[in-house]
């Protein structure tokens, strides 16, 4: 019988944790790297939000970094590519499918 997996060693708990930081960084609604900023001003110093939500969501995504290193350390760079597209389709569905909708329609 094999031991289950301690879960830093367990790629799918790995991959899961790194859609949940993905989710939870899109969630600021910053979003700064899964939509363009609006134009002419995208981070007005005026709006108290915007300077909360940026940095959890780099503090967010970092976190989503360090787990993709460590990820491809497990299953190698081109099965851990194929996660990160898994990843980035689930969050752009999610969070940006409106935003390209609007942006279609102008």
């Amino acid at each position: 019988m094999n031991a289950p997996r301690p879960p830093e060693q367990d790629t799918e708990a790995v991959e899961a944790a790194m859609l949940k930081l993905a989710r939870a960084a899109a969630a600021t609604e910053v979003r700064t790297f899964t939509r363009p900023p609006p134009a002419p001003n995208p981070a007005p110093a005026t709006e108290l939000g915007w300077l909360i939500s940026y940095p959890t969501e780099m503090a967010l995504m970092y976190g989503e970094f360090a787990l993709m290193g460590h990820h491809a350390r497990l299953v190698g760079p081109e099965e851990a590519g194929k996660a990160r597209l898994r990843i980035n389709k689930q969050i752009y569905d999610e969070f940006d499918r409106p935003t390209i909708e609007a942006g279609a329609k102008q």
